[in-house]
């Protein structure tokens, strides 16, 4: 199995990473991170998109404003043609926040 990270980095949003498909086959995008919110009580999370198109998103429920939360990880299938390919890491609503005390690992595997 092939492993390929594609972003290692922190916040604020969005988060870009680029990636040379060495396959067409089917693939599986791994996503985890960390978000907060501003308001208690807030669902937050991120949405994944590969080269401009949602394909799903990682959330967790915040309990307490301004607290720093690991969202669930999620492996989301994919499949592309070879070439170069975008995944982007953006808020899943307007109470989600990233700064540069989140961090966000996106990792491809074929």
């Amino acid at each position: 199995m092939l492993f390929q990270n594609v972003i290692s980095a922190k916040g604020p949003f969005p988060v870009k990473g680029s990636f040379n498909a060495e396959s067409d086959d089917t693939m599986v995008i791994f996503v985890s991170g960390s978000v907060w919110s501003n308001t208690p009580g807030q669902w937050v999370g991120v949405q994944i998109l590969l080269d401009g198109n949602f394909i799903g998103d990682a959330v967790i429920f915040c309990n307490e404003a301004t607290s720093h939360r690991a969202f669930i990880p999620v492996m989301i299938p994919a499949t592309v043609a070879f070439g170069e390919h975008t995944i982007t890491i953006q808020a899943a609503g307007s109470s989600t926040v990233a700064d540069i005390n989140d961090f966000f690992n996106v990792y491809i595997m074929y």
